[in-house]
């Protein structure tokens, strides 16, 4: 599937249909092992702190949900799928923050797309900084 807006409609009858002829039961097994499989490579474990250990495997959550890494044209949202308030938008220098996780936690491909999101949007920030020079 390529994502093309033309075949959108399409794609999404295609996946639709792939999901159906899996079932339920299938399509939560394969969900529940590839959190298993998230999981075994990126948990922290911080011990004889209770508020610390649920905050960091919170972040770990949103971070591993917001972002996988797959396609080179996307790239974190400020606040993941938590918030409306940035409408889809997200910031040319993310991958600054989250890359250390992603480059220990990750398939190698993920920081390398991060890495790419930034440098295809290098010269539009270029421009934009420019704008705010007095």
């Amino acid at each position: 599937m390529n994502n093309a807006k033309e075949n959108l409609a399409k794609d999404s009858i295609i996946r639709c249909n792939e999901a159906k002829s899996k079932g339920y039961t299938n399509l939560f097994h394969e969900h529940v092992r590839q959190w298993e499989r998230i999981w075994s490579t990126s948990d922290v474990v911080i011990e004889g702190d209770l508020s610390a250990q649920q905050a960091i495997r919170f972040n770990i959550f949103h971070l591993n949900q917001t972002y996988t890494g797959k396609d080179e044209r996307l790239n974190i949202g400020p606040k993941g799928f938590t918030g409306e308030k940035y409408g889809g938008s997200t910031y040319w220098d993310t991958e600054a923050f989250a890359l250390p996780f992603f480059l220990k936690t990750a398939d190698q491909q993920v920081g390398k797309n991060l890495l790419l999101y930034r440098y295809k949007h290098l010269e539009k920030s270029i421009e934009n900084a420019a704008k705010t020079w007095f």
